[in-house]
């Protein structure tokens, strides 16, 4: 498989249990196991894993559309920013930046973002619902992993100046594959338990 890459896989498995998405492991799990409380003390194991495996693969699928959209906007541009010679210089203005805005963080400045809020909560036990919570897991991992995600993605292209694009995106999708994994195998647990 040329698109996989084994580095962003593990590190996507990682990013699973990083300081900032962290605390909503447990939310995840524990409302999990609201959704099993709902059950009787006589239904099977097999139907409690079954449910596991959807709500762990909805999960899922809300990284891979984090980290996938990412690949799609991302994965065309750094390779033409490798091969003319600006990525380093990129990296660096980046840093530059999250420096000068820690500093005036620091000294009192709040930064103002509006954001559209998703209303879905609750009891709306829904797909979709888990979809989101994917969503926004993935999005809040970020925060605490931009510097191991892209080392991870950015290995794919270092040296190289004709990395095919698939195996550009790969790096993004096998990040989140890695995520998607450990959260579906910690759901199998909880649902077999």
């Amino acid at each position: 498989m040329e698109w996989f890459s084994a580095f962003a896989f593990g590190a996507g498995m990682v990013g699973l249990i990083n300081p900032c998405g962290f605390a909503l492991l447990p939310a995840y799990l524990g409302y999990f196991l609201g959704l099993n409380a709902d059950e009787s003390a006589d239904t099977p194991v097999i139907t409690s894993l079954n449910r596991a495996q959807v709500v762990g693969l909805s999960l899922s699928l809300g990284f891979l559309a984090v980290f996938g959209g990412l690949g799609l906007a991302l994965a065309g541009s750094i390779n033409s920013l490798n091969s003319s010679g600006l990525l380093p210089r990129f990296t660096i203005a980046v840093g530059v930046g999250l420096l000068i805005l820690a500093v005036a963080m620091f000294r009192g400045y709040q930064p103002v973002l509006k954001l559209p809020k998703l209303n879905k909560g609750g009891d709306d036990r829904s797909i979709f619902s888990m979809f989101v919570f994917g969503v926004s897991y993935a999005l809040a991992s970020l925060t605490c992993t931009i510097g191991p995600f892209t080392a991870a993605v950015g290995i794919s292209v270092v040296g190289e100046n004709t990395t095919p694009f698939s195996e550009r995106l790969g790096s993004f999708i096998s990040y989140g594959l890695g995520m998607g994994l450990l959260a579906t195998v910690l759901t199998l647990a909880v649902g077999f338990g």
